[in-house]
């Protein structure tokens, strides 16, 4: 697919939720419309809305990817709709290093790094995790700061060794026009053991090669990604890794401390308190529905909510009046 038929796709597909959102919406209707590339982006931009304005109506618009998103604000006539009613919401993903575009239009908010999935990746949100849904409340101070070493240690270790896929996402997106990381077994590539975080071996073949032959990485493409993984280095305020897999790596470190927990927090099971357990599945792929509404917001996104909604509400009350 080249870059073309992508654009009449993403338009094709945006129109159709176009329509859909001009049948729900009501002018004189005080409510915050919210767009989004996917159904379990919601439970976290929308908590940056309620958090502050807990009794404003929002309206949620899923549009199946940032093009769509991007496609669906393309149509709408802002001479007609108020832009601090309708928010859009898209990933960073790898727009920083193909084409530096960083800036869209004021109603549009990119995340901070490669997706809102990277907000989740945090050395206290995962504690927090733990504490409220392993059962890990009651652990004492020294075994949960081993944790959190073990935590610093794994998740440097994770992005240290992220660079040659990531570089690899980033060729393959230029070269093909398409975003096949999604052909990626991210349940595959990412092993937490004692020693490792990603797996030496996929499917019978080296890490290397199970990733050029997912992304369709060709030689001719090797001296493109060294000097992409050197400005990796050289510019590490930029680079983040992708979200999916990064949520990954924060569930299955997850599952590895629980199902050592006997080790991490022996504390727990002396007899004399509850000992830690699953108060809920979380999988990598069904994460973020649980994760999304507890995870702390980004200080731009609430920046970006909270600035919108005023001004919104600012003009309601002056046209009420």
């Amino acid at each position: 697919m080249n870059i073309l038929q992508m654009h009449q796709r993403a338009t094709k597909k945006a129109n159709i939720y176009y329509h859909r959102f001009l049948n729900k919406y009501k002018k004189n209707e005080k409510k915050i419309y919210v767009f989004c590339e996917g159904n379990e982006d919601f439970g976290y931009y929308v908590q940056a809305i309620s958090k502050t304005n807990p009794d404003l109506m929002i309206g949620k618009v899923f549009v199946e990817g940032k093009d769509n998103v991007l496609a669906l604000h393309s149509f709408i006539n802002w001479n007609i709709f108020n832009k601090n009613q309708l928010l859009f919401f898209v990933d960073r993903d790898m727009s920083y290093w193909l084409d530096g575009i960083t800036y869209y239009d004021e109603n549009i908010y990119i995340t901070d790094q490669y997706s809102f999935e990277n907000d989740a990746v945090t050395e206290d949100f995962f504690v927090s995790c733990l504490e409220d849904l392993y059962g890990f409340a009651s652990a004492n101070e020294e075994e949960m700061n081993v944790i959190r070493q073990l935590y610093v240690e794994k998740w440097k270790a994770f992005v240290n060794n992220s660079k040659y896929i990531m570089a690899a996402v980033a060729i393959s997106l230029k070269s093909t026009g398409q975003h096949l990381a999604k052909n990626i077994e991210k349940n595959k590539i990412i092993k937490i053991e004692s020693d490792t975080v990603w797996s030496e071996k996929i499917a019978g073949k080296d890490f290397s090669d199970y990733v050029d032959e997912k992304l369709e990485i060709h030689e001719s493409s090797r001296t493109e990604m060294d000097l992409l993984m050197k400005r990796f280095d050289a510019e590490k305020e930029f680079y983040s890794i992708r979200g999916k897999w990064a949520i990954t790596f924060f569930v299955k470190l997850l599952e590895y401390v629980m199902n050592n927990s006997r080790r991490y927090v022996s504390s727990l099971y002396t007899g004399t308190i509850k000992e830690p357990k699953r108060l809920c599945e979380i999988t990598p792929d069904k994460a973020m529905v649980i994760l999304a509404p507890r995870m702390k917001i980004a200080k731009t996104l609430q920046e970006f909510c909270n600035v919108h909604i005023w001004q919104y509400l600012k003009i309601s009350v002056d046209n009420d009046i």
